[in-house]
C-alpha cells in the first residue's frame, strides 16, 4: 500500500480538518448534490464543473490480509471512505467553525483486492467493492457496487523507474428511495517516471516522480446532481508529482509511501487533486 510519512500523514488529516470546515460553512438553502459515488472516481481534489465548485476528499485506506511465504499472491482489504460538498467560498474554507453541522455525503466502500505478481516487473490487481452513500442533507442515499481490474507494469531505465498503468472499472449506483439505477464503465491509461534524489527519509532515499494519466467514461459521468443541468463527462487528463520512499513505512499500522497532487481536466471540468500515488 502507499506510503508517506508523519508530516504528510498529518497534512491528509489537516485536508480533512478544512473540508469539515468547509462544510459549516455551505449554503442551506442550496439544492443541488454531488454525485459522490462517481466522486470516488475521480480522487480527493477541488473540483470546478460548469459553475459550480466540488470539495471531495477520499481516504484510500486499504490493510494487508494476507500474504504467503512464496509471494505468488496477496489478499487486502479495501476501506475507502468519500467525503463531498459543493459551493464554498474560499475565504470561508480556512475561517469557519468546525461544527460540520452542513456535512451533505459520506460513502464507505468496502471491498477486497488480490495482487498477483504474473513477472518479475508486471502485477495484475482485480478488485470488487460494494457500499453506501449517505446524503445528510437531502434523500438521496443509495448503494453502490463497484469491480474492475489494474495491471501495473515496472522497468528500470538507467537511473529513472518507468511504470506503464491500465486499469478497467465498472460501477452500479442504486438510490434507496430517490431516483434510478445509474452505472458507468472507465478505462484508464497512465505513465508514470520515478527516480531517486540525493535526500533520505528514516534512511530510505526519496522518489520523485511524475506521471499522466488518461480516462475514457462510458455511460457518461454525472458527478454533479443539479437540477436542470448535468454535468456528463466522457474524458479526462491528468498530469502531476508524487514524492515518497523506495519501500513503505509503517506508520499508525498501516504501510504509507507516498503523495502528491495533480491538474486534472475534461468534459467542462477543472480539479486540483491529491493522491496517495500512481493509482494502478
Amino acid at each position: 500500500m502507499p506510503c508517506v510519512n508523519r508530516s504528510l500523514a498529518a497534512g491528509m488529516i489537516m485536508l480533512l480538518l478544512c473540508l469539515l470546515t468547509a462544510l459549516a460553512s455551505a449554503d442551506d438553502e442550496r439544492e443541488d448534490t454531488i454525485n459522490v459515488a462517481y466522486a470516488h472516481f475521480l480522487g480527493s481534489g477541488i473540483y470546478d464543473i460548469g459553475d459550480r465548485a466540488a470539495y471531495v476528499l477520499n481516504m484510500p485506506f486499504e490493510f494487508l490480509l494476507h500474504e504467503p511465504e512464496t509471494r505468488d499472491w496477496s489478499l487486502k482489504l479495501l476501506l475507502p471512505a468519500t467525503i463531498g460538498v459543493l459551493d464554498v467560498d474560499w475565504d470561508e474554507f480556512w475561517g469557519s467553525g468546525l461544527d460540520g453541522d452542513r456535512l451533505q455525503t459520506l460513502g464507505l466502500t468496502p471491498g477486497i483486492e488480490v495482487d498477483i505478481p504474473l513477472a518479475d516487473h508486471w502485477t495484475l490487481k482485480p478488485f470488487v467493492q460494494a457500499g453506501y452513500v449517505y446524503d445528510v442533507k437531502e434523500d438521496y442515499d443509495a448503494w453502490v457496487y463497484m469491480g474492475g481490474l489494474r495491471s501495473m507494469v515496472s522497468y528500470q531505465l538507467s537511473s529513472y523507474t518507468i511504470g506503464l498503468g491500465a486499469a478497467v472499472r465498472v460501477v452500479e449506483q442504486r438510490p434507496v428511495s430517490r431516483g434510478d439505477d445509474t452505472g458507468i464503465g472507465v478505462i484508464e491509461l497512465g505513465l508514470d517516471v520515478r527516480r531517486a534524489l540525493n535526500l533520505q527519509l528514516r534512511g530510505q532515499p526519496l522518489e520523485l516522480s511524475v506521471f499522466a494519466i488518461e480516462a475514457h467514461y462510458y455511460n457518461d459521468l454525472d458527478l454533479l446532481s443539479i437540477r436542470d443541468d448535468d454535468f456528463q463527462i466522457k474524458r479526462t487528463c491528468e498530469i502531476g508529482l508524487t514524492l515518497g520512499t523506495a519501500q513503505p513505512l509503517r506508520l499508525l499500522g498501516m504501510d504509507w509511501q507516498r503523495a502528491g497532487m495533480g491538474y486534472m481536466w475534461g468534459d467542462g471540468i477543472e480539479s486540483i487533486t491529491f493522491n496517495m500515488g500512481f493509482p494502478f
